[in-house]
C-alpha cells in the first residue's frame, strides 16, 4: 500500500519514505511506527499496541514510542500525528491510499543501525525541522555536562581568578580584613563600599559594578569565645556562592577563605546560569574532589531540598552533620541539623523536625550565629503553623526578626515581618496582617532602602486582594517601584499576573505594553510572549517562544518557570506537540505547592 500526504509518499511494503520523489532517511523503527499509524489512521492507537507491533515482544520502555513519534514529527511536520493524553496517538493528516501493484520497490530504507537500539542510528533528513527539537536541547544539556566536568585548565597554566571585595569589618576594631593576591586569586578592593550597602542595594549596584568587576566578594565576621567566624557571599554573573568558615584567628580565617575560593569549580559554578542537573553534577564532582569541604556539601543538600528530592537531601544532610562533628565544627553542625529539621518538616514529620531544630539551636547559640538562628526561628514558625497555633507563629517570627535586627541583617528582618503578615492572613488575623506589613514598610524607610525594596508592600496588598480587578492597581504599583530593576522577583510575578489578567479581559494593547523594554533573551520574557501569542492564536510564534523559554529556564535552573512553560505547552489544544515529554517532565518535577496552585489545569489535562 502507498500512502500519499502533503508532499510525501510512504511505501508500506518496503518502508520507503519520499518527499517530492526524493528518498528521506529515517530509522527502521520510525518507518514501522509510521506504517502502523497509517494502517490504523481511523482510530487512536495506544502505546502498548505500538510497542507490540513494532518491537514484537522485546523489552523496550514506552519512552521509545515517544522518541520515534517525536522524530517523525520533526521530519513530517507537527500536524500529522495527534497525541491523546493517557490514550495514545492518531494519524490525522489528510491521506490518499493507493494500492501498490508494482511489488516491492527497489529502494531501501536507510536505517544506519540496528532496529533494536536507537543508539548510533542515522539522524539525517532532507527536510530540516522549523521547530525547536526537544531532543536537540537534551543533547546540548548532556554536552554541557561533559564540558562542565572536563578539566579546563592544566596545572601551571591556570589563569588567575579576579575578585573585587568589599572591605570586611572586624567587630570591636577599626581594622578591616585585607586579602593579598595568591598564585590563583587576584584581589581588588572596593574601598568606599560597605557590606550592608551592597547587600541592601545589590539589585541596583551589581549590574553596574559587574561591568568592570563581574565577581564581587562580601562577608561578615564575628568572634565568639576563642573562635572567629565568617559568613561570606560571592556574587557572580550567573549565580551566587556562599558559605561559612571557622578559624582560631583572623589571619587563619582569611587563609581559609582564599583556599576555598581557589577551587576551580567555583568559577564555573558562578560564571553563567546552570540547570539543576548541571549544578548537582558540578557539586557532586566538587564533593568527590574535596570531601572535607562542608560548604560544598551544604550547598548540595540545599539544592536537593529546593528540588524536593527529600530522600537524597536527608542522606546528604546526615553525612554533612557527621562530617561537621568529626571536624569539630559547631557552626556547620548547627546548620546541618537545621537542614535536617527543614527536610523532616517537608515530609510532615513535625515532632522529629522540632527535635532537630532544638539540637541546631543549641549549637548555633554556642557560636553566636544570629543569622542562622533567625533562619531557624523562621522554620519553627512553619511547624507552629502546621500545629494551628497563630500565637506561636507570631512569637517565632518576631524572634526571627529581632535576631536579624541585632546583627543588622535587614533582608532577614524584612523576610520575617512580611512572612508574619502572610501567616496572619492564613490564620485570619486581618488586623495583624496590615500591622506587620506597615511595620515592614516603616523599617524600609528607617533603613533608607532603595525603591525596588518597597515593591514587596504592594505585592502583598495584591495577595490580600479578593479578586483580580482589585489586584491590578497594586501590581502596577510594583512595576513602578521596580522600573530600574525589571528582573526583581516582585516585578516578574506582577508582570505575569497582569499579562494573564489582560489576556482574560481581552486588553491586548495593555498586555503587549508589559513587554516593552524587557530583555529579549530571558526565559521569563519569552514565557510572557508565549502567553500572548497563544491568546492571539499565533501558533508558530507561540511554539517558538515556549520552546525557547523552556530551554533557557532549564539551562538557568528555573524549575518553577520550566514547569509553567511545560504546562502551557500541554494546555494548548491545537498544538499538543511533544505532550508526552512535557507531561512526563511535570510528573517527575512538580512540587506539591506547584501542583496545588495549578490543580485545576492539571485535573483538566488528567495529569
Amino acid at each position: 500500500m502507498l500512502y500519499r500526504f502533503s508532499h510525501f509518499e510512504f511505501n508500506e511494503s518496503n518502508l520507503v519514505l519520499t518527499q517530492n520523489g526524493k528518498t528521506i532517511t529515517i530509522r527502521h523503527n520510525e518507518a514501522r511506527v509510521l506504517a502502523f499509524l497509517l494502517k490504523n489512521k481511523d482510530r487512536v492507537v495506544s502505546k502498548e499496541e505500538i510497542l507490540s507491533d513494532v518491537w514484537q515482544g522485546k523489552v523496550v520502555s514506552e519512552q521509545a514510542v515517544f522518541q520515534n513519534i517525536s522524530h517523525l514529527r520533526n521530519v513530517l511536520g507537527d500536524d500529522v500525528i495527534r497525541t491523546f493524553p493517557k490514550l495514545g496517538y492518531q494519524w490525522i493528516a489528510e491521506t490518499e491510499c493507493v494500492t501498490n501493484t508494482q511489488g516491492n520497490s527497489t529502494n531501501e530504507v536507510m536505517t544506519g543501525g540496528s532496529s533494536e537500539s536507537l543508539e548510533g542510528e542515522n539522524l539525517s533528513v532532507t527536510k530540516p525541522s522549523t521547530k525547536t527539537p526537544i531532543y536537540a536541547f537534551a543533547l546540548v544539556i548532556m554536552f554541557i555536562m561533559v564540558l562542565a566536568m572536563w578539566p579546563t585548565k592544566h596545572d601551571g597554566q591556570q589563569n588567575k581568578f579576579s575578585l573585587a571585595y568589599i572591605p570586611v569589618a572586624v567587630p570591636g576594631s577599626e581594622k578591616r580584613l585585607k586579602f593579598e593576591d595568591t598564585d590563583k586569586l587576584d584581589f581588588s578592593e572596593f574601598a568606599r563600599l560597605e557590606h550592608r550597602e551592597f547587600v541592601n542595594q545589590s539589585e541596583l549596584l551589581y549590574p553596574e559594578l559587574s561591568k568592570t568587576h563581574p565577581y564581587i566578594l562580601t562577608a561578615r565576621v564575628w568572634q565568639s569565645e576563642q573562635s572567629w567566624y565568617m559568613d561570606f557571599l560571592l556574587k557572580g554573573p550567573g549565580a551566587e556562592w556562599d558559605g561559612l568558615l571557622t578559624a582560631n584567628n583572623q589571619s587563619e580565617l582569611s587563609n581559609l577563605l582564599k583556599e576555598h575560593l581557589s577551587q576551580n569549580f567555583i568559577v564555573e559554578f558562578t560564571e553563567c546560569p546552570l540547570s539543576v542537573e548541571l549544578q548537582i553534577a558540578q557539586l557532586s564532582l566538587a564533593h568527590q574532589q574535596s570531601p572535607n569541604d562542608l560548604n560544598v556539601l551544604s550547598r548540595l543538600v540545599i539544592t536537593y531540598i529546593n528540588q524536593n528530592e527529600l530522600e537524597k537531601a536527608m542522606v546528604l544532610a546526615e553525612k554533612y552533620a557527621n562530617s561537621a562533628f568529626e571536624q569539630r565544627n559547631t557552626q556547620q553542625l548547627g546548620r546541618a541539623l537545621m537542614l535536617q529539621g527543614d527536610v523532616l518538616s517537608r515530609k510532615d514529620l513535625f515532632q522529629l523536625s522540632a527535635e532537630k531544630l532544638d539540637l541546631a539551636e543549641e549549637k548555633l547559640e554556642q557560636v553566636n550565629d544570629l543569622h542562622r538562628l533567625s533562619d531557624l526561628w523562621l522554620l519553627r514558625a512553619r511547624l507552629d503553623h502546621y500545629e494551628g497555633s497563630y500565637q506561636n507563629v507570631r512569637k517565632s517570627l518576631l524572634t526571627a526578626a529581632d535576631l536579624a535586627k541585632q546583627v543588622a541583617d535587614v533582608e532577614r528582618e524584612l523576610d520575617a515581618l512580611t512572612y508574619l503578615s502572610v501567616m496572619a492572613l492564613k490564620h485570619k488575623q486581618h488586623d495583624d496582617k496590615y500591622e506587620f506589613l506597615t511595620l515592614a514598610e516603616n523599617k524600609m524607610r528607617e533603613y533608607q532602602l532603595p525603591e525596588y525594596q518597597f515593591s514587596r508592600i504592594p505585592m502583598h496588598y495584591a495577595i490580600y486582594a479578593k479578586n483580580q480587578p482589585d489586584k491590578e492597581p497594586h501590581l502596577k504599583q510594583v512595576l513602578k517601584f521596580t522600573k530600574l530593576t525589571p528582573n526583581h522577583w516582585t516585578a516578574k510575578a506582577s508582570r505575569e499576573q497582569l499579562m494573564l489578567f489582560y489576556i482574560q479581559q481581552n486588553r491586548m494593547e495593555e498586555a503587549e505594553a508589559l513587554l516593552n523594554g524587557l530583555a529579549e533573551d530571558r526565559a521569563h520574557t519569552l514565557y510572557l510572549k508565549a502567553l500572548l501569542a497563544n491568546a492571539q492564536q499565533d501558533s508558530e510564534s507561540f511554539l517558538g517562544y515556549a520552546h525557547k523559554s523552556f530551554e533557557l529556564a532549564q539551562l538557568a535552573g528555573e524549575q518553577k518557570l520550566s514547569l509553567d512553560v511545560a504546562l502551557l505547552l500541554c494546555s494548548n489544544e491545537k498544538q499538543q506537540i511533544n505532550f508526552d515529554f512535557y507531561s512526563q517532565f511535570i510528573s517527575e518535577n512538580a512540587t506539591a505547592d506547584w501542583r496545588q496552585i495549578n490543580k485545576e489545569k492539571l485535573y483538566g489535562l488528567n495529569l
